[in-house]
């Protein structure tokens, strides 16, 4: 299998900056240039501030 380049955003939300870090630690991180898929954590203004 394999691996994607995934980047991570977060919202402000204390909920999304919590889980960040886990899972930039277990998949890795790219710039958003780089990632081949971009996951949105915080709700659906998380995903549209990506999308802009």
């Amino acid at each position: 299998m394999t691996s994607l380049r995934i980047a991570f955003y977060a919202s402000k939300r204390p909920e999304a900056q919590q889980v960040l870090p886990l899972l930039r630690e277990k998949y890795g991180h790219y710039s958003e240039e780089e990632a081949e898929v971009i996951v949105a954590l915080g709700g659906d203004g998380a995903m549209l501030d990506t999308l802009r």
